[in-house]
């Protein structure tokens, strides 16, 4: 399933990537790139949350990622990706819902379900893992691959 989605087309992402409160929380080691139609970025920032009654989400960026962005309103400025995932446990997931936005005071964002996410190692502190996701969307380049470790959110 390809999703392309607009500023007023993403509620139920918004307040997962919101500008939130507190300062960036920096990716604890590996490296992810990603693409969006043709913009190139290494995500710095990330955290991984379960939500209650929802796919858990793995969030890797550029922008103001930290737990507390998953209540506020809008999605932080740069570019980010957005993996939707079961559960936050040890294994292998195919067809996993990868979403990559960029925000440069407009906001926009795209995705498929073509990701593939290994999670290496999780525990109450942190979630590691690999990202395999390319897809081209309508002529649009979208991807999201690499390694990371990142904060589990309590």
């Amino acid at each position: 399933m390809t999703l392309t989605l607009r500023r007023s087309l993403l509620c139920s992402h918004l307040a997962l990537l919101g500008c939130g409160g507190g300062a960036a929380t920096p990716l604890i080691s590996g490296m992810v790139t990603g693409n969006y139609e043709g913009t190139m970025f290494t995500a710095t920032n990330g955290f991984a949350a379960e939500r209650e009654g929802k796919s858990s989400i793995i969030v890797l960026g550029t922008g103001n990622l930290n737990c507390a962005s998953a209540t506020a309103a809008d999605p932080p400025m740069g570019n980010n990706g957005l993996i939707s995932v079961a559960s936050l446990t040890p294994g292998d997931f195919s067809n996993v819902s990868v979403q990559v936005m960029k925000n440069d005071g407009n906001w926009e964002s795209s995705g498929s379900n073509k990701g593939t996410l290994k999670i290496t190692a999780a525990d109450a502190a942190k979630v590691a893992g690999t990202i395999t996701y390319s897809d081209d969307i309508s002529g649009r380049a979208m991807a999201l691959n690499g390694t990371f470790e990142v904060t589990r959110c309590p």
